[in-house]
């Protein structure tokens, strides 16, 4: 589509869908980080049942029985490297082409992965701990805006699709839940958000810079769990 030429403005959302289980990247991204100085080979799991990743590694994430947790967590690293591959393929294709410059380019997460942080292995829908919901964001502006800025504060997936209209010039939806985040870019004008909202399955959680309340649904009533 790109190659069509068209000098039309576009947004292009790609979901690279890699680092999952199970954790199988090509040749060489396989080898890279088994053994490195980082692996523990002493460092052993359990083999479980149950699909959800609870006290072991499950079924769907099992890699010929292996039961070293640095294995999985080499492999895992190894689906990041490869996607990273992937993106820089892409940055270079956007480049070539010339719009990388007049581009703003946005790489985040939808969800991190546990590796045995909680009593969850392999796995990243069954709990709302940070190992979880607490992803990357990089942001690249034209004519490199903002170069070098760091947000230390918190901000949310759902300010992203604002924070694009805003710099686009384009008029925000007045239902939306998300803030442009261009006032932290620009120390100008309000971020108003205090709080992050998530849910999965029957648990909720309200986190702010320094708590994070997690309610578990339940049909006999709700548990909470006040916690970062």
């Amino acid at each position: 589509w790109l190659d069509s030429g068209s000098k039309t403005p576009f947004f292009i959302w790609i979901h690279y869908n890699d680092p999952h289980v199970p954790y199988k990247p090509p040749v060489p991204y396989n080898k890279l980080y088994v053994r490195d100085k980082f692996y523990n080979p002493d460092k052993k799991v359990n083999l479980v049942d149950n699909i959800y990743g609870w006290g072991g590694i499950s079924p769907k994430a099992n890699i010929e029985d292996i039961r070293e947790l640095d294995y999985y967590i080499a492999q895992y690293d190894g689906e990041i490297r490869y996607t990273d591959f992937w993106i820089g393929r892409l940055m270079d294709y956007l480049k070539a082409k010339g719009f990388y410059d007049d581009s703003v380019i946005v790489i985040s997460a939808d969800h991190g992965e546990a590796f045995g942080e909680h009593n969850l292995y392999c796995e990243h829908a069954n709990t709302l701990y940070d190992e979880l919901i607490r992803v990357p964001l990089i942001i690249r502006f034209p004519g490199a805006a903002f170069k070098d800025k760091r947000v230390k504060r918190q901000v949310r997936s759902i300010d992203l699709m604002p924070t694009i209209l805003n710099y686009s010039n384009l008029k925000i939806p007045q239902h939306l839940d998300g803030e442009s985040l261009l006032p932290l870019l620009r120390l100008q004008g309000e971020y108003a958000a205090r709080f992050s909202f998530s849910k999965t399955g029957l648990m909720a959680a309200l986190r702010t810079e320094e708590w994070k309340l997690i309610y578990y649904e339940g049909e006999e009533g709700g548990v909470i769990n006040y916690t970062i």
